[in-house]
């Protein structure tokens, strides 16, 4: 499944072949903005892959924005030189992205909550829940190497952080995900948007039951302001994952 963003790319036996339209219009796409068109394809086509991919071995998917560094596989290469491009409906920035992969998002929640009852019988528990503690899920979830740098009462023993996959969040109660979408904004606090915190945010979204109610509503909208204002001070990387936050956010949770 391609985004709306790419509706237009079409696919030509002559890679050298121009746009008749654009000729007659006396117009031709710049060589920067084939490169953003094409690029951004190429994003939607590896978090497709990434999709299918993650299911099948129970992970719950994540998307690229959130593990920017995640190495490509040789099948998930995209050759883009028998590609003739076209202006998209509306103009590529950073601010479209993420909302044109909100659809993803909405899909993948809405086949996380109708197949939970077959995931649980498909991918069981491989080790107790922390229950309510804090600090026990913070190791679970980022490790000790991760858990040192946000508590001071130090982990000695050294932790490998559990990513969320199907056989953890499948099981979770409601009440769990709230508690732990609590947890991850505090760790977020303490050390900012780390790539291992954006994927339990985005996973967690993912597993919240909708609508929300009012305590937890006014919950979000406190996280959200705070990753607004973050987005202020960070990186290109870290920003990529705020945006993709807040965006889900605005247009599924609170907007």
């Amino acid at each position: 499944m391609l985004s709306d963003l790419s509706h237009n790319i079409q696919v030509t036996q002559n890679p050298r072949s121009t746009s008749k339209e654009s000729i007659q219009s006396g117009h031709r796409p710049s060589n920067d903005y084939f490169r953003k068109v094409t690029g951004v394809r190429h994003a939607m086509t590896r978090i497709d892959l990434e999709a299918k991919k993650s299911f099948a071995l129970g992970k719950l998917p994540v998307d690229f924005a959130v593990n920017p560094k995640r190495v490509i596989e040789k099948e998930e290469i995209f050759t883009t030189l028998a590609l003739e491009v076209r202006p998209p409906a509306h103009p590529i920035t950073l601010d479209v992205y993420p909302q044109d992969r909100i659809q993803s998002f909405e899909k993948r929640a809405m086949q996380f909550q109708a197949d939970k009852a077959m995931l649980i019988k498909k991918f069981p528990l491989q080790f107790d829940l922390p229950g309510k503690d804090v600090k026990k899920w913070c190791k679970v979830c980022l490790g000790s190497e991760m858990y040192n740098k946000i508590y001071i009462e130090p982990c000695n023993e050294e932790v490998e952080a559990c990513l969320p996959s199907l056989s953890i969040v499948s099981h979770l109660q409601q009440h769990m995900v709230k508690s732990l979408l609590k947890y991850t904004c505090r760790w977020f606090l303490a050390i900012n948007m780390h790539e291992s915190i954006a994927r339990w945010v985005f996973s967690l979204l993912m597993c919240l039951e909708r609508p929300v109610d009012a305590k937890f509503q006014k919950f979000l909208g406190v996280f959200k302001n705070a990753m607004r204002k973050r987005l202020r001070a960070c990186d290109e990387c870290e920003g990529k994952q705020l945006n993709m936050m807040l965006a889900i956010l605005d247009l599924s949770f609170i907007g």
